[in-house]
């Protein structure tokens, strides 16, 4: 690369939040989420942090791995409700949330579309059911968690589904997969997430891809 200097002088290295913001014209959002082994120049300086073997560390942030609650969205009655933006999954998808509640039964997502299409994740008996219809008519996955998730606890959810009709349910650590024949795109028109139940605690975190 071309030019008069050909040295990259620099004071403090930041995590999680920028503190210099002369120099752009949007700051990013603050971190949130787990970090590890941070290596700059092969210095390793989390653990130089933490071992106190470094001149300077400033740090509000906790070692260690811990449950991160980031803007949850409590259902308090049965008439709540969350409206959101139209899914993103005509040809894949990838949905990710977290959820608690003592319901034993309740909506948490539902996606209608064009025809019969749609999509819907609800707890039925304190399980999660994963239903949908890419216009071959409706299709089930259940989760196969050990025990019933009505237990106040968080839970991560993991929906997907590949090109090829692959769809993948994962709940906490356990995982089930199923493969459809037939249509392979789900035209969706509008979202909302309910819950039928109180007390219902959703979404914690979500992510979308196309």
């Amino acid at each position: 690369m071309a030019g008069d200097h050909t040295r990259l002088e620099f004071h403090n290295i930041e995590t999680g939040i920028m503190t210099e913001k002369r120099f752009i014209a949007m700051v990013p959002s603050n971190f949130i989420g787990h970090l590890q082994s941070l290596r700059f120049n092969g210095m390793d300086y989390l653990d130089l942090c933490k071992n106190g073997d470094i001149s300077y560390c400033e740090l509000n942030a906790f070692f260690g791995m811990r449950d991160i609650i980031a803007d949850p969205v409590t259902f308090k009655t049965k008439s709540s409700y969350l409206a959101l933006a139209t899914l993103q999954a005509y040809t894949s998808m990838h949905l990710f949330l977290q959820f608690k509640t003592t319901a034993i039964d309740g909506l948490i997502l539902y996606n209608s579309g064009d025809g019969n299409d749609f999509i819907v994740l609800e707890l039925v008996k304190g399980y999660l059911h994963y239903v949908f219809d890419l216009g071959n008519g409706p299709s089930l996955m259940k989760g196969n968690s050990e025990k019933p998730l009505n237990d106040n606890q968080w839970h991560n959810v993991m929906v997907s589904r590949d090109p090829n009709n692959v769809h993948t349910l994962k709940i906490d650590s356990r995982t089930v997969t199923q493969h459809s024949n037939g249509a392979r795109n789900l035209d969706l028109k509008e979202t909302n997430s309910s819950a039928i139940n109180p007390p219902l605690v959703t979404f914690r975190r979500r992510n979308l891809l196309d």
